[in-house]
């Protein structure tokens, strides 16, 4: 299978008895073109980019219309730095820190859920579930 048919592969996590559903973003295409030309969130919550190793990211909103949180992770699912991206805008949100390991992109009104409490996220994203999708 090439990389640009790969299939989607969706990661549920439980927090605070809500089920949020992310589309998760691994090889270069996706990871390129994440939510990008999407005028709707399409029953998923946010988006998780995962890199192979931590390293300084780089993220834009070119092209990407939907309002959202994005956060920076490290390998241990600590968030690091949080960001409220314009949409469409070409500004760069480069990371301050060298070790981020995922990227998280949320709907804005569930970023409280996941910011206010740090410690019950990353139980969940511990215990995260995947399944494949189409």
């Amino acid at each position: 299978m090439s990389l640009a048919a790969a299939k989607k592969i969706f990661l549920t996590i439980i927090l605070l008895g809500k089920s949020l559903v992310f589309e998760t973003a691994v090889t270069p295409d996706q990871k390129s073109k994440g939510l990008m030309y999407r005028k709707d969130w399409g029953g998923i919550d946010g988006m998780i980019f995962i890199n192979t190793a931590p390293m300084p990211v780089t993220f834009w909103m070119k092209n990407t219309y939907l309002d959202m949180v994005t956060l920076y992770l490290d390998n241990d699912f600590n968030i690091l730095e949080v960001y409220h991206p314009v949409p469409l805008s070409e500004e760069l949100i480069v990371s301050k820190s060298t070790n981020i390991m995922y990227v998280v992109e949320i709907k804005t009104e569930l970023s409280n859920l996941i910011v206010g409490n740090k410690s019950e996220f990353k139980a969940a994203m511990k215990k995260a579930k995947k399944k494949d999708g189409e």
